[in-house]
C-alpha cells in the first residue's frame, strides 16, 4: 500500500477523532481500533513486525507510568485514593494514546507525548480566551488536540521525508 494512502486514511480518522472530541467531548470507540490498525501497518513498512511490537510495548510501559504517577498525585493532592478516569481524564485519551504508541520508538513517543500535550495546553487556553462556544466547555479535548498534532506530524513526513517515526530523527536531530 503506497505511503500517501496510509496518510490519508490516519489524516481521516485524526480528523475524526478531533471534530468529535471538540464538539461532544467524546469519540467513536471504533476510531481507535482503525487508528491503531493504520498505525500499526504503516509501522510495520519501516520496521519489522517485532520491532514495531516492542516499540508498542515500551511506549505502554511509558503509559503506564504516566498514568500511575497522575494516580500518585492525585492521591496526594486529595489525601485518598482517586482513579484518574473519574472526572480528570477520559478513556479516549488513553486509547488515543495507545493506537499512537505503535508509530514510535520510545524515545520519540515520550517526545511526541510531552509536547504534544504542551501544544494541546496552548490550544485550550487560546481557544477558551477567543471562542464563546468552547469557553463553555469545563474539558479538555485531549485526545483530539493530540490528534491534530499528529495529523501535523504526518504532513510534515509527507512534505519533508525526515523519518519523524523512526529512531534517526531523534538521534539525528540532537546531533545537527
Amino acid at each position: 500500500m503506497p505511503v500517501v494512502l496510509f496518510v490519508l486514511v490516519a489524516l481521516g480518522l485524526l480528523l475524526l477523532i478531533l471534530i468529535q472530541d471538540l464538539k461532544d467531548r467524546a469519540v467513536t470507540w471504533f476510531l481507535f481500533p482503525a487508528l491503531a490498525l493504520v498505525c500499526y501497518f504503516y509501522s510495520a513498512r519501516l520496521l519489522s513486525h517485532a520491532a514495531v511490537w516492542q516499540n508498542w510495548l515500551l511506549n505502554i510501559g511509558f503509559l503506564a507510568c504516566e498514568l500511575a504517577f497522575i494516580s500518585l498525585y492525585l492521591m496526594l493532592k486529595h489525601r485518598k485514593l482517586v482513579w484518574p478516569m473519574q472526572g480528570y481524564m477520559g478513556w479516549g485519551d488513553v486509547c488515543f494514546w495507545v493506537a499512537a504508541a505503535f508509530l514510535f520508538p520510545l524515545p520519540n513517543f515520550a517526545v511526541y507525548f510531552l509536547v504534544s500535550l504542551l501544544f494541546s495546553l496552548i490550544i485550550h487556553l487560546w481557544l477558551r480566551h477567543v471562542s464563546g462556544f468552547y469557553a463553555q466547555k469545563h474539558t479538555v479535548p485531549l485526545a483530539g488536540f493530540q490528534a491534530l498534532f499528529l495529523a501535523g506530524l504526518f504532513l510534515v513526513q509527507i512534505f519533508v521525508p525526515a523519518l519523524i517515526f523512526t529512531d534517526e530523527f531523534l538521534v539525528v536531530g540532537l546531533f545537527l
